[in-house]
């Protein structure tokens, strides 16, 4: 990862958002006269750039510099030429940062980095039952908030869970993150890396498959686990939690409405009627035993299912099993699953 040159610090408002911006070179913008004038300075460059990445298909964007100025100085800017795409800021809350996150509301969504923290903490062992109501944790309101279980900087300095933390956390959390209701994640698409500042591998060729990565590529948005849970994330929509259990501190389970339900750490039992269907997800186990940096994705895992259903049979009538994987026959009849009376009906 290339070093970055430090146009200037944020030191406080009144600095921060009279400094000139630079921008890149590989957006090909070149501002002359930047407008200097309080909050306008970049107005005019972050438009341009939304525009750019709309046209290549961008849903959001992340503006950096935002981040020296309040929601009020931006709310004339916010999506800019996105037609309807959304703009997120960084802001870190906190005794000393000059934003606070709540100033910033008004430019679109604002990253909650306390979020990131919560979350390690409680999939590290401080326990996951505390993680039900985040909408009462005084952070940004959640139709606001943008949020993630990993960045590509905490990934590296071990400010959040990361692809190599032990037991499986990151994968949980990031199923947790896609199952709650509280903001709108995004799931962080990265590589291998040896030091902090390690660039992309491959000589910055990204190489993913239909489930992971190669050539050094991790490419954990096609993740069987995370995949899996956007379904489930616009299945849902924005049912709210429901049916919160939380029988030990690091087992949960709770539903979205009555359109998706998830347990962490536990089990659970589902009734499903006749022309019906229970759709069971299980996460991807991690590799690793520390904090360290990311090395290689998560292997397939593997959950057991006992199914019982309940009927009422005559002599001479059987009941099989039949469904898509090829362990249930690949919805062949032929190669279907009997089931056993020992515990007749069930």
């Amino acid at each position: 990862m290339p070093k970055k040159k430090i146009i200037a610090r944020f030191q406080s408002q009144v600095k921060d958002r009279a400094f000139a911006l630079s921008l890149s070179v590989r957006f090909g913008l070149k501002y002359p006269a930047v407008d200097r004038r309080g909050g306008g300075y970049a107005d005019a460059a972050a438009t341009r750039i939304d525009a750019v990445l709309a046209r290549s298909g961008a849903a959001s964007t992340r503006t950096d510099a935002a981040a020296a100025r309040t929601g009020a100085q931006e709310c004339s800017t916010k999506a800019g030429d996105m037609s309807g795409q959304c703009r997120v800021t960084p802001l870190i809350w906190g005794a000393g940062e000059p934003i606070q996150p709540s100033e910033s509301v008004g430019n679109g969504d604002v990253q909650e980095f306390r979020y990131t923290t919560a979350l390690l903490n409680a999939f590290s062992g401080g326990g996951i039952s505390s993680l039900e109501d985040l909408e009462d944790q005084g952070w940004v309101a959640g139709n606001t908030a943008n949020v993630f279980v990993v960045n590509h900087d905490t990934e590296r300095n071990g400010g959040s869970q990361n692809i190599n933390s032990p037991s499986n956390t990151y994968i949980t959390a990031m199923i947790f993150s896609l199952a709650h209701s509280y903001g709108t994640p995004t799931i962080l698409s990265s590589y291998t890396c040896a030091t902090i500042d390690d660039g992309a591998p491959n000589g910055g060729v990204g190489t993913c498959s239909a489930t992971d990565g190669s050539d050094g590529w991790l490419c954990q948005h096609r993740f069987v686990a995370f995949t899996g849970m956007v379904g489930f994330r616009n299945q849902v929509g924005s049912a709210a939690i429901t049916n919160w259990v939380s029988p030990q501190a690091q087992k949960i389970a709770f539903g979205r409405g009555s359109a998706g339900f998830t347990v962490s750490g536990g089990s659970f039992t589902a009734t499903v009627l006749a022309r019906s269907a229970v759709a069971i997800h299980t996460g991807q186990l991690g590799t690793g035993s520390g904090p360290g940096t990311p090395s290689s994705p998560p292997p397939a895992s593997t959950v057991a299912v006992a199914f019982a259903e309940t009927a009422t049979t005559t002599f001479g009538e059987n009941i099989f099993l039949v469904g898509s994987i090829p362990e249930l026959g690949t919805w062949d009849p032929d190669s279907s699953i009997p089931l056993f009376t020992a515990t007749y009906p069930v």
